[in-house]
């Protein structure tokens, strides 16, 4: 890294009961392999979780080379609620996310890190991401993401211009702008939105950094009229915020139900193919 000193980090991270204890183990390990470690790891038990996820953070809490500052939610109160709290406990200003299925690159913080040392500018950014099913080797598809301004403005009028487990972020940016919203869903659509408006900087690493899993029902869960519905509110929200003119607005929540709506195998093919570059 040269002379170029990096800031300390917390990571924010959350598990609930139904998280694989196998894949939460495999994405913590990433954590403790980085090469440039967090000073601590807030993580968050999003309700009672079971006693092998119990005992996976148990044993990294013993190598100790990494303090992780353990919560728990009595109840489950859904994932956008529970990163608006975590980002409240967090002691440092610099925050990775991670998700509990998902795997990092060794170099993926100290890689962001940089980029934001060098353009402190950027209050949040994040890398493209391999999508992979089952094992790592077994990469489905690259997500490829915009890293410029104007780019990741254009980009964020028709889907989310980050990958959620790959960003990091300043946490005094993030609560100038509200933090994190009690969602259910694209919590972070919102919040990047909310960030774009206010004129926040973010960007990606051109550089796979995180291994995303998917599975099965990946595109089955993109489904439904009811997850369509919900997507297409959110859609006005950005109109309400003044980032969509009101036909913008229409146009988005219209494909939003269709895509909803169609058949899973024909929805498999739209992201495949349109919204993905192929292994």
């Amino acid at each position: 890294m040269g002379d170029i000193k990096l800031p300390c980090y917390s990571l924010l991270m959350t598990v609930y009961k139904n998280d694989n204890p196998n894949w939460v183990d495999l994405a913590l390990q990433s954590m403790f392999n980085q090469t440039v470690l967090p000073s601590e790891i807030v993580l968050i038990e999003d309700g009672p979780v079971s006693e092998k996820i119990e005992r996976v953070i148990s044993n990294y809490s013993a190598l100790n080379s990494i303090p992780i500052r353990l919560f728990k939610n009595d109840i489950n109160i859904g994932l956008g609620a529970t990163l608006k709290k975590g980002v409240e406990l967090c002691q440092f200003n610099f925050i990775a996310r991670m998700d509990a299925d998902d795997i990092s690159e060794k170099t993926r913080c100290e890689k962001i890190l940089k980029l934001m040392v060098e353009n402190p500018n950027i209050c949040l950014a994040g890398s493209d991401v391999a999508e992979f099913e089952g094992d790592i080797s077994n990469i489905k598809a690259y997500v490829r993401l915009p890293q410029k301004m104007n780019d990741i403005l254009k980009f964020a009028k028709r889907r989310v211009p980050i990958r959620h487990p790959s960003i990091i972020f300043k946490k005094e940016d993030i609560l100038e702008v509200g933090n994190y919203k009690p969602l259910l869903r694209s919590q972070e659509y919102d919040l990047i939105i909310r960030l774009l408006i206010n004129g926040k900087i973010i960007s990606n690493v051109d550089e796979i950094l995180l291994y995303q899993r998917i599975d099965e029902n990946f595109y089955k869960r993109r489904g439904g009229l009811k997850k369509g519905i919900t997507l297409a509110k959110q859609r006005y929200d950005f109109y309400k915020y003044g980032f969509y003119n009101y036909f913008e607005f229409l146009f988005f929540a219209s494909i939003n139900i269709g895509m909803s709506i169609i058949p899973n195998s024909l929805r498999a093919i739209v992201y495949q193919k349109l919204l993905r570059k192929r292994s």
